[in-house]
């Protein structure tokens, strides 16, 4: 197993792009946190993990996709970055707290029928955040999951949600 440690690449404003080779598996919690300039990721799918806080602060990272075998995305994973795009692959189960949280170009989003639960804040801000299509085999929506996201206009829910928590579209004024 190879690994980008925790906190690598933290901070590190002039670095604008980075190919991850396939034989790394593991990127550590922070590993890119805060690299203002970068904007574009490639990943292989021989990532199984990504850490807490992995791409925080990217603020120029635009689109992303996910590798097909991580199971989990980690807690504010992405948060506070550029992105617009972004493909959940069918593998992911659970998103993890605040995981996409004020990513304020973000505009729609696909959660795959393999998710189980949606973390708490997940997406909250996500203050372009227009579409949301929640597919079957969602279970919970967790805690203020898209608070404040002001644009929200259109979501879809599958029958097999079992739990809306709290606050979880609160201050959502389009719906």
């Amino acid at each position: 197993t190879s690994k980008i440690g925790d906190y690598a690449f933290y901070g590190c404003i002039h670095l604008s792009q980075i190919a991850i080779p396939r034989t790394v598996t593991i990127i550590g919690n922070s590993a890119f946190s805060d690299c203002k300039h970068l904007s574009h990721v490639t990943m292989t799918d021989s990532i199984t993990r990504i850490g807490e806080s992995a791409f925080s602060g990217c603020t120029s990272l635009r689109n992303i996709i996910v590798p097909k075998y991580l199971s989990q995305l980690s807690s504010n994973v992405f948060s506070r970055t550029g992105l617009v795009n972004v493909t959940i692959p069918n593998q992911i189960t659970i998103i993890y707290d605040s995981a996409f949280a004020f990513c304020s170009e973000l505009t729609n989003i696909i959660i795959p029928s393999s998710l189980r639960e949606i973390g708490d804040y997940a997406f909250s801000s996500c203050r372009k955040l227009e579409n949301v299509v929640i597919l079957e085999g969602v279970r919970k929506i967790g805690e203020s999951a898209f608070s404040d996201c002001s644009n929200l206009s259109n979501i879809s829910l599958p029958n097999s949600i079992v739990q809306i928590s709290r606050g979880a579209f609160r201050l959502c004024q389009k719906l």
